[in-house]
């Protein structure tokens, strides 16, 4: 369902963006719901949640605050295109590989990561708003870096990934300057696991190998539902 959501946001924001264009024509410029949107760049201050698939073996960070700082440009039409660096301190759990099922899990550490994204977004009401409101959708893809971490003497290593993902969300303008924005993610990387966790015999009750070898393989991809809000602000009109 959470992979889902950004994708029936969208829908609706289809529904709102087609229904509210319609009912512009013919309306008196002075009470119209629509304005234009008279900005070329922002800059904005953002900040979040981002949780998720911590994989099949229960090892992949996941769930923590982000923050970061992003620059939006329009590039014509409904059309912006956007930078963003992100940084968050996200929860993994450690295993020891080869122990006993009932020791091996031996507690979760804070894995520090930066988020770099670019992207495009395609906001359904064009260069307007409807009451202050510019629904939109994108894309976005770039890397994930995970920091140190003095647990990866344990085998699994999380390393810096390709990571991408859809969203949805809107601006919300307050005036021609400052606006809200409020975005959800479907953000997806890929965790590579080590052959140990493959080891062990599936009939070993008190030590089986960490993940099953006949339904997994060494690569996982995961789904992380992530949610932002930012204030942004116009430098150039």
């Amino acid at each position: 369902m959470k992979r889902a959501l950004p994708f029936v946001i969208a829908f609706g924001f289809v529904g709102v963006g087609v229904g509210h264009a319609r009912a512009q024509v013919g309306s008196d410029p002075e009470n119209s719901p629509y304005k234009d949107i008279r900005i070329s760049q922002t800059l904005s201050l953002v900040t979040g949640y981002l949780s998720g698939g911590t994989g099949v073996a229960g090892v992949g960070p996941s769930n923590g605050p982000l923050a970061g700082i992003r620059w939006d440009a329009f590039v014509g039409g409904a059309a912006s295109v956007f930078v963003e660096v992100l940084g968050s301190r996200l929860d993994r759990n450690l295993v020891k590989p080869g122990d006993p099922l009932s020791t091996r899990n031996v507690g979760t550490e804070a894995q520090d990561v930066f988020l770099i994204d670019a992207g495009l977004n395609f906001i359904f009401t064009g260069r307007k708003t409807w009451r202050g409101i510019a629904p939109f959708i994108g894309l976005e893809l770039g890397a994930v870096i995970g920091g140190n971490f003095p647990s990866d003497s344990l085998g699994f290593t999380f390393g810096s990934k390709f990571q991408f993902g859809p969203s949805a969300g809107f601006r919300f303008f307050l005036n021609r300057r400052v606006h809200l924005r409020f975005e959800i993610r479907d953000t997806l990387w890929r965790l590579k696991y080590p052959l140990v966790y493959f080891n062990g015999d599936l009939d070993d009750e008190v030590n089986p190998p960490i993940i099953d070898p006949r339904d997994n393989n060494e690569n996982e991809w995961t789904h992380h539902a992530t949610f932002m809000i930012g204030l942004g602000w116009t430098f150039r009109l």
